[in-house]
């Protein structure tokens, strides 16, 4: 069977990204045929198409983390013909092709249920980003942070996963602080459930090796400087759960905020998360849906023949909460 997509060729030259058909391989024991209906478009898939981030393991390849669809031929146990999935992470996009094509195969364990109460465009628009929100939010509380040990700072809050963050946490009942560069974002961040705004600037200054406490905890899009200065501004038995790394990779601290008050840096990897964690990533997801958020959030649908444009303008940090992909 023939699909159509985007791929992804490079070798140590060059790097070039098309549309085009290809065929797919035939299905093999665990394994689904999934009519893709939306994507999403992630950092991660920006760096991929753009090449500005080794992604991709191999060429060529269909980039896009993010699937969701109807599947049209299983030879799975776990799923049917006609059963509505979504699948993020796990390699898609990465090691495998991912969702960036009108047809895609993938292994049963890729793969969750449509939750009951969402569709597949609204599933896509929380896609990564709100499953990584999910995840952050369910780490920080499985480790024992509870709304009366302070607010929770919120780093790079435009963003999708800052934006579902703050959504997230504010109907938990935290009070949610919302550090963003993008002042243009205050009111829709406030709407979102954030007691207040601070600019990124005010956050980027090094830190001394413990600073007086200022949050409970955070949840971090951006490590570097940003990282250092949550851990040593945090609670008496504070989380903070790094997910990304926009500002920087690295992180110079001291172990100051570890031993001398008992805070924990948590670790978010969405690609790699367990199933039944996953599961109950989605069923967070579920409980919290807002369709007035969910809106707020969207800030556009786009065609395959748009995502290397779009793709450099986020990586030009040009863009704000979710860009979803209607896949052909």
């Amino acid at each position: 069977m023939n699909a159509n997509g985007l791929k992804v060729y490079f070798d140590k030259n060059s790097y070039q990204c098309r549309q085009e058909e290809f065929t797919l391989n035939s299905l093999k024991n665990g394994e689904i045929l999934l009519k893709t209906d939306y994507s999403s478009l992630n950092y991660k898939d920006a760096l991929a198409v753009t090449g500005k981030g080794r992604i991709l393991k191999s060429s060529p390849l269909t980039p896009g983390i993010d699937t969701c669809g109807q599947i049209i031929k299983s030879r799975s146990n776990q799923y049917q013909e006609k059963q509505d999935i979504i699948a993020t992470g796990c390699g898609i996009g990465e090691t495998v092709d991912g969702g960036y094509a009108s047809h895609i195969i993938l292994h049963e364990s890729q793969c969750v249920p449509l939750p009951g109460k969402l569709t597949k465009k609204e599933a896509m628009i929380y896609g990564t980003a709100g499953f990584t929100a999910a995840l952050a939010v369910l780490r920080l509380k499985q480790n024992g942070q509870e709304p009366e040990m302070g607010p929770i700072l919120v780093s790079g809050a435009s963003g999708g996963v800052g934006s579902f963050s703050v959504w997230f946490l504010n109907s938990l009942g935290f009070e949610v602080w919302a550090l963003t560069s993008k002042e243009s974002q205050h009111k829709r961040l406030l709407t979102l459930g954030a007691a207040k705004c601070i600019q990124t600037k005010d956050w980027s200054d090094k830190s001394k090796a413990l600073e007086s406490i200022k949050i409970g905890g955070a949840i971090d899009n951006l490590g570097g400087t940003f990282l250092q200065k949550m851990l040593a501004s945090c609670q008496l038995w504070g989380s903070v759960a790094s997910i990304g790394l926009a500002s920087s990779h690295t992180l110079e601290s001291t172990v100051m905020p570890f031993i001398l008050r008992g805070v924990s840096l948590l670790g978010v990897s969405s690609n790699n998360c367990p199933r039944a964690l996953r599961l109950e990533c989605w069923k967070l997801i579920e409980s919290l849906h807002s369709h007035t958020h969910l809106n707020s959030i969207l800030d556009k649908e786009i065609l395959l023949e748009s995502v290397e444009d779009v793709s450099k303008k986020m990586i030009d940090n040009k863009t704000t909460g979710r860009t979803i992909i209607r896949t052909p």
